[in-house]
């Protein structure tokens, strides 16, 4: 039944989109992920999965929101 099948958060959905290079979308959803104070968030400085952003100077200001380092 889809209907117990939940929903990829935005944090989730930010990673995808990080690994395919879609850095604004992204960082988009980061945002929305934020704004929503998802939990998954307390991974988002040592996460692999978003590697592709690391580069970004944007990620610093997102790391920073959450309390995170950003090396």
């Amino acid at each position: 039944d889809e209907g117990d099948t939940p929903a990829a958060s935005r944090y989730q959905r930010a990673f995808v989109l990080a690994a395919l290079g879609e850095a604004d979308g992204a960082l988009a959803l980061l945002d929305e992920a934020i704004a929503a104070h998802e939990t998954e968030l307390v991974y988002l400085a040592v996460d692999p999965l978003f590697d592709p952003l690391r580069r970004d100077p944007r990620l610093a200001g997102r790391l920073a929101r959450v309390g995170a380092p950003s090396h």
